[in-house]
């Protein structure tokens, strides 16, 4: 849509609150797909929107409904970072603010638990986000480390273990139980404290970093 009243406007006629949504992916029986406004906003918002929430309407389709939250709305940052570079999307791009922001929670102790991400329901995560803006972003930012480890950690040594326990939870296989298995771990806690070091050591990219330059000049 064009405004953002005219989104929040449309949403509302299929009982779907968008208020303080910057878009969505949105399921109902007469009709679903994703929605977002772009007035006020850079194309390369509107995209990383349509990205993130589309990765939600990928996973919904393919991995099903019961997808664990931490890792639906990591993969979700994960493919919303993706920036178009001569008509292919660029992947593994590492988010300056993102990194910060998960530097300074670890460095302060305030870093979220392996056992409690991996075993948070929609519930709990969505009251998190009505409680508290800091803590559900530190959720997102978390969230997103996470899969990027998981995703580009030690020479992509992951990725394998990664898609099982993605092909697990999409079975219906317990989250803490699919990932146990799939990383063949006794206790998650020491692979933790590997994510903590590769999350230490991050930097953002070269090209994320020159999108945002790019975007505070236009």
């Amino acid at each position: 849509l064009r405004t953002q009243e005219q989104y929040i406007t449309f949403m509302g006629q299929y009982q779907i609150s968008a208020v303080n949504t910057g878009g969505m992916f949105f399921l109902r029986s007469e009709i679903q797909g994703l929605a977002t406004f772009t007035q006020g906003r850079p194309a390369t918002e509107t995209f990383a929107i349509l990205q993130h929430e589309g990765f939600h309407q990928f996973a919904y389709k393919y991995l099903g409904a019961n997808l664990p939250i931490w890792v639906n709305e990591g993969l979700a940052q994960y493919f919303e970072d993706g920036i178009f570079v001569k008509g292919k999307l660029k992947l593994n791009l590492a988010n300056a603010k993102r990194i910060a922001s998960v530097k300074t929670a670890i460095e302060q102790g305030r870093d979220i638990k392996f056992t409690q991400m991996l075993s948070m329901t929609d519930e709990q995560w969505s009251s998190t986000i009505a409680a508290s803006p800091a803590q559900a972003s530190l959720h997102y930012d978390q969230a997103w480390s996470m899969v990027f480890f998981l995703a580009t950690g030690d020479r992509g040594r992951y990725v394998e273990p990664f898609r099982q326990y993605l092909i697990a939870v999409a079975h219906r296989t317990n989250s803490m139980q699919a990932f146990q298995e799939s990383f063949r771990l006794k206790r998650v806690e020491p692979f933790q404290k590997a994510w903590q070091q590769h999350a230490r050591k991050a930097q953002p990219d070269t090209v994320n970093i020159v999108m945002e330059r790019l975007n505070f000049l236009g």
